[in-house]
């Protein structure tokens, strides 16, 4: 009795001094939780398209402050109609993408029921046109921007040397770019950090080493962002690039070049398409690219055998039986 007197009173002290249970807080938002959840590189897209979305949900509203919990099925619907009658199937998808997991952390906050959660993420998928062929990129458009630009011996034109000879050397995404810092380079190997917040090692080909090597003469050894922006007077700006600061540099260089229209993930396809040429298998080539499933992969093989279709042909008799 007494070992529980001298209890009550130590927990009556105890509670005395305790620090207070703080207020409930305000609602999160599931949009900004649904984006934690994501590596750097894909948290910018998928902001883009959430905002987006609101949009085309005709809301006026900021996309993080959206009740999404109040989304129906009958708007989503609605919603994907838009989409894929606007953007092209990859694009709608991954909107649908980005909308479920939206939903999904609205449940998961207590903010929609079980139920309703499934029935507005329950969209089908939307499927593009089987006879639209593939997009390819000709690898000697990216063989001349790179000659192109290995002329200007500027500060600006040795960093869009690097810049360019990385994304096509190993693959990247440009979000996968903007994220490596100088602590990520080992000699030739990077160590990126993609999709599903993974990392994976690439290694550089001797020209793409070089480059680097030589941008990375004048930017120093400064901790950070591995690629500045350069000021126009030349003076380095010690802070990192963003996404589209990348896709202006090779939009840029790609005029100069003569290059046509060219983005940053035609350099990342290029690459795919260079290694399948060379007989690389295909499961090396998604490690390689850092993709999920090799099906993803396989949209990048944009290859077609005209000489082996026109042997096929050939072993077909067209002519009619004389008999």
């Amino acid at each position: 009795m007494e070992d529980l007197a001298e209890f009550s009173k130590v927990g009556k002290e105890a509670f005395s001094h305790a620090i207070p249970f703080p207020p409930p807080a305000p609602q999160f938002s599931p949009m900004a939780a649904y984006l934690s959840r994501l590596a750097p590189s894909s948290r910018v897209t998928m902001t883009k398209l959430l905002k987006r979305i609101v949009a085309l949900l005709g809301s006026s509203t900021a996309a993080e402050a959206f009740p999404w919990s109040r989304l129906n099925y009958a708007r989503a619907i609605q919603l994907r109609q838009t989409l894929a009658s606007h953007y092209a199937p990859a694009t709608a998808n991954l909107a649908l993408s980005a909308l479920r997991g939206v939903l999904r952390e609205a449940w998961r906050l207590g903010q929609m029921s079980y139920e309703d959660f499934r029935r507005t993420g329950d969209l089908a998928h939307v499927r593009g046109d089987c006879l639209r062929p593939r997009k390819s990129v000709d690898t000697r458009n990216i063989e001349m921007l790179l000659a192109v630009t290995q002329g200007d011996q500027t500060l600006r034109g040795r960093r869009d040397l690097a810049i360019l000879s990385v994304l096509y050397g190993v693959g990247l995404r440009r979000a996968e770019l903007a994220h490596l810092d100088l602590s990520h380079v080992d000699g030739n190997r990077l160590m990126i950090f993609g999709k599903g917040r993974k990392w994976r090692t690439a290694k550089l080909g001797q020209d793409a080493a070089t480059a680097l090597e030589s941008w990375l003469l004048f930017r120093g050894t400064l901790p950070g962002a591995l690629f500045f922006p350069v000021h126009r007077s030349g003076a380095l700006r010690p802070r990192r690039l963003s996404t589209e600061a990348i896709a202006r540099i090779v939009a840029q260089r790609a005029h100069e070049a003569g290059a046509g229209e060219l983005r940053p993930h035609d350099l990342r396809r290029a690459f795919a398409t260079r290694m399948l040429e060379t007989g690389m298998d295909v499961f090396v080539v998604q490690r390689s690219l850092g993709h999920r499933s090799v099906s993803t992969t396989q949209i990048y093989d944009c290859r077609i055998d005209l000489s082996s279709q026109a042997a096929a042909s050939d072993s077909f008799n067209l002519r009619p039986n004389s008999n």
